[in-house]
């Protein structure tokens, strides 16, 4: 039960994971009235896991932009060469 991990579809091809175990642990705690005295442990974990999403979110949009200034790059280099082509003949 540890090992096993959710995976929910996002937009744009990534996979958001979130940890079951972790969810059984608070459903536990809300079961049995210890919510007060074990609120740090799901709340560190999950403030750990926005921090972690948001970083990899932003990771994976970063290199989809290098790929968009890449194929930018390329066109705006064969337009500037036509141009200069033309220009030259």
């Amino acid at each position: 039960v540890a090992a096993s991990v959710y995976r929910l579809p996002v937009d744009g091809g990534g996979v958001l994971s979130f940890s079951y175990p972790f969810l059984l642990l608070f459903n536990y705690m809300l079961y049995t009235k210890h919510i007060d005295t074990w609120l740090l442990v799901p709340s560190t974990f999950l403030a750990v896991n926005v921090i972690w999403f948001t970083v990899k979110f932003l990771s994976e949009k970063v290199s989809q932009v290098n790929k968009i200034l890449q194929v930018l790059e390329v066109v705006i280099g064969l337009t500037i060469a036509d141009l200069a082509l033309l220009v030259y003949y």
